[in-house]
């Protein structure tokens, strides 16, 4: 910067009013002092130039000063001083390695809102439900072990007639429940048919044991014993039932007499000793007839549609019902209700009301019905 001698001259004097605020403050004072230390230094009295440089620059120091103070800006942090009490670094010879200067600090900026970034959510598999949704399976109770040894108290009741053996054992369940019957009303509310599974195979119960003169399988007795409940206005409901194997179908037969009721169950006299019984196949039409509406009454087929088909059923020789009232153990202790004997040459009933018998296993031919039995129970079990 370059002064003018004539500027310097004007404004070296105190006494000019038309100086600048700084000029006027510097007294001859101040300037004495000024010229006292320069010349110390410099060993030599300062010229007159060197006095005004210095008079210039102490006032565009003080007219900066008043120039930022009066502004509106807040004030810059201060420059952090660096430590005193920190080791000092000394260069080691050879290359200069830049030493990093301490950081400067500076003002701190407006907080601006952070992104918070959002978690990324982790997709999860939904199981896809299924197409036939089904009530959670409530657990099933765990059963109480049944008893080795268990027995009915039962009444026994012996067959009247040669072939009447199922209407026998059927008074026995019936008693129990409270539904006294003769054997006549019994007999009588078997159909007659060639199907022993639908009624009574055999017109004839006088006659000796046959194929033709037969009896009556587990579903038939089930219906007879249900319509004489009915008759009697009884909340009962009788029971019939097959199984595919020996252990189920003891466990069931246990589980009933548990329960205090007396079971019907199948056998066969001719198979007492392990022999096989003769047995004969038949083969049963099955018709089913579906009623359709009349077209002329709205729509469909002008006649019903039927649906044929057959099923086998098995007679066993010597076809013969028992009621079992306790087991103890593998032994099974039963009500047999024929009581007919040979004497001199004709049949007699020595044992009018049947007889109490014990097998040392099930029933010889039990196995050879399904292992059927037919039981009564409330109607709400």
């Amino acid at each position: 910067m370059i002064f003018k001698q004539s500027s310097m001259d004007r404004w070296g004097s105190t006494n000019n009013v038309n100086a600048p605020v700084g000029a006027r403050r510097a007294s001859p004072r101040l300037q004495k002092g000024l010229l006292t230390r320069q010349q110390v230094a410099g060993g030599r009295k300062p010229q007159a130039g060197g006095l005004r440089l210095s008079l210039a620059l102490l006032l565009l120091l003080v007219l900066s000063t008043g120039l930022l103070g009066s502004c509106a800006q807040p004030p810059a942090a201060p420059t952090a001083m660096p430590d005193p009490t920190a080791p000092r670094l000394t260069p080691a010879r050879g290359p200069a390695t830049p030493t990093p200067l301490p950081p400067t600090a500076t003002a701190a900026p407006s907080p601006r809102p952070s992104l918070t970034p959002t978690p990324t959510r982790t997709p999860t598999p939904t199981p896809r439900p299924s197409r036939t949704p089904t009530a959670a399976p409530s657990p099933t109770p765990t059963e109480a072990p049944l008893p080795e040894s268990v027995f009915v108290d039962v009444v026994s009741y012996g067959q009247e007639r040669m072939l009447t053996c199922e209407a026998a054992t059927i008074r026995v369940l019936l008693h129990d429940v409270g539904v006294i019957v003769p054997e006549d009303e019994v007999q009588d509310c078997f159909p007659i048919t060639a199907n022993p599974e639908e009624g009574f195979r055999g017109p004839d119960v006088d006659a000796s044991m046959s194929l033709d003169n037969y009896g009556a399988h587990a579903p038939a007795v089930a219906r007879v014993i249900q319509q004489l409940l009915d008759r009697h206005d009884r909340p009962y409901r009788a029971v019939w039932q097959t199984f595919a194997g020996r252990e189920p179908a003891l466990h069931e037969l246990r589980r009933q007499l548990a329960a205090g009721r007396p079971v019907i169950v199948w056998m066969t006299w001719q198979a007492r000793n392990g022999e096989v019984p003769a047995m004969r196949d038949m083969v049963i039409p099955l018709s089913v007839t579906l009623e359709l509406p009349d077209p002329l009454d709205g729509g469909g087929m002008e006649e019903d549609l039927v649906i044929y088909s057959e099923y086998t059923v098995t007679l066993v020789f010597g076809e013969h019902v028992e009621v079992v009232y306790g087991l103890d153990g593998s032994a099974f202790h039963v009500v047999d209700p024929y009581g007919f004997r040979k004497r001199e040459g004709r049949m007699v009933n020595v044992y009018p009301d049947g007889f109490y018998y014990r097998w040392p296993g099930p029933p010889p031919g039990w196995q050879y019905f399904d292992y059927a039995m037919v039981y009564i129970v409330p109607l709400d079990d």
